[in-house]
């Protein structure tokens, strides 16, 4: 009998389709993106943080978790090209937890939200033996970014540099001095709303990366249907990146392809596009090619399969 561990949450969200058969003429988007979209362009997304998991209080302040949950929740909105609207919390919280502690704790949810015009407009409240997040995003779009719609030809573009999130949690969790931009990364990701906004028009398919860039991309090559790939020597290279791989061991590459909480942009476009576009690097970082599907990294001329070792909940 097959596990959870043995299918990992790709093989979990590949099956839910099969499982359930009800279909709303309404919703126009569904599993398998960053969000839904409803007929009407209104784009919803959820997310769970767990204390342990997805976020330390020995390192993350109130104020950092709040921030985190937030903004890598509206980076689901930011993958889809949509506009913030609000948020709605779920608070798993102990009832010992001071209120001191909660109010910091939303107040770092508004810090990134209020800025992006999303409201906290409501959720839930739960008794739990440890500190749980579950909030809901709910944004607009007219004509939202697909993960499907890569084509060969096409060039894969990356925002930002990968794999600083995995540096700063790694230097935190060790207290490491130094990798002030990783930690950062970490603690308070950044959604790319304004730069999903801007790629309107821009790109043929888009994404947000919290996984890891090994396993986003090949999640975008599955849903285009496409050879998608990743040019090693076009991967970007953070000093803190490269310092903390010669400093600490591994290798810089492994932390930039399977590194995850980045919440940057993968995207692809059938034109070249500016090194900056709504104030952050953009990288052209490979290509669409044709003949075959899934995702590869070229080194050195030769072609390996791009394996999805990023973050999975279930391995």
């Amino acid at each position: 009998m097959s596990r959870l561990e043995d299918i990992g949450e790709q093989g979990f969200l590949d099956r839910l389709p099969e499982w359930l058969k009800t279909r709303n003429p309404r919703i126009k988007i569904r599993i398998g993106d960053d969000a839904l979209v409803l007929a009407d362009g209104t784009v919803v997304t959820s997310d769970s943080y767990v204390e342990g998991v997805h976020f330390s209080r020995r390192y993350f302040s109130a104020s950092d978790i709040g921030f985190k949950a937030a903004g890598a929740t509206l980076s689901d909105l930011a993958g889809m090209g949509a506009e913030p609207l609000c948020l709605l919390v779920n608070l798993f919280a102990p009832p010992r937890l001071e209120l001191s502690y909660l109010k910091s704790l939303y107040q770092g949810m508004e810090e990134v939200a209020g800025p992006l015009g999303a409201e906290i407009a409501g959720g839930d409240t739960v008794s739990s033996d440890r500190l749980i997040l579950s909030l809901t995003a709910l944004g607009r779009s007219e004509n939202p970014l697909l993960r499907c719609g890569a084509r060969p030809g096409d060039l894969l573009y990356y925002s930002g540099f990968p794999g600083m999130s995995a540096v700063g949690q790694q230097a935190l969790r060790k207290g490491v001095e130094g990798f002030g931009e990783s930690k950062a990364r970490h603690l308070r990701p950044q959604p790319r709303i304004a730069l999903g906004l801007a790629l309107q028009e821009k790109v043929s398919a888009c994404m947000d990366v919290s996984d890891g860039l090994s396993t986003d991309a090949c999640r975008l090559a599955k849903a285009s249907e496409v050879k998608l790939v990743v040019e090693h020597e076009r991967l970007p290279r953070h000093p803190e990146i490269l310092a903390f791989a010669e400093q600490h061991g591994g290798h810089w590459d492994s932390l930039a392809l399977n590194g995850g909480e980045d919440y940057e942009l993968l995207f692809t476009s059938s034109k070249e596009l500016p090194d900056r576009i709504a104030g952050l690097p953009i990288h052209r970082i490979g290509r669409i090619e044709k003949g075959g599907e899934g995702a590869f990294l070229e080194i050195n001329g030769e072609l390996k399969p791009l394996l999805p070792r990023g973050w999975d909940h279930f391995k």
